[in-house]
C-alpha cells in the first residue's frame, strides 16, 4: 500500500483524469469525490479529494449516506456487478 503522502500526492492527478474523462464523455461538468482506502484492512486510513467545494461535498455525501440507510438506489450486485 502506498504511503498517505503518495496517495495524496496522485490525488490531483486522478480526480482531474475522471473529471475529464467525463466532460468529454458527457458534456457537462459533474462533481466528484474520489475516496481511497486500503481493503480487508481494519481500521483502515481514508484519504479523498473533490473537486467540489468541501460543504457542497459532506451535504452531498450526507444526503447519499441517509438513501442508503433506507434503501434507496440499493443494487445488491454493486456499480461493478460484483455482490
Amino acid at each position: 500500500m502506498p504511503t498517505r503522502q503518495e496517495l495524496e500526492q496522485e490525488l490531483p492527478y486522478m480526480i482531474r483524469a475522471l473529471e475529464n474523462f467525463l466532460q468529454n464523455k458527457f458534456g457537462v461538468r459533474m462533481g466528484l469525490t474520489l475516496f481511497l482506502f486500503e481493503l480487508n484492512k481494519e481500521p483502515s486510513s481514508v484519504a479523498y479529494i473533490s473537486n467540489a467545494q468541501r460543504a457542497d461535498m459532506i451535504e452531498t455525501i450526507k444526503e447519499w449516506i441517509a438513501r442508503q440507510e433506507v434503501g434507496m438506489m440499493t443494487d445488491p450486485a454493486g456499480p461493478l456487478g460484483r455482490a
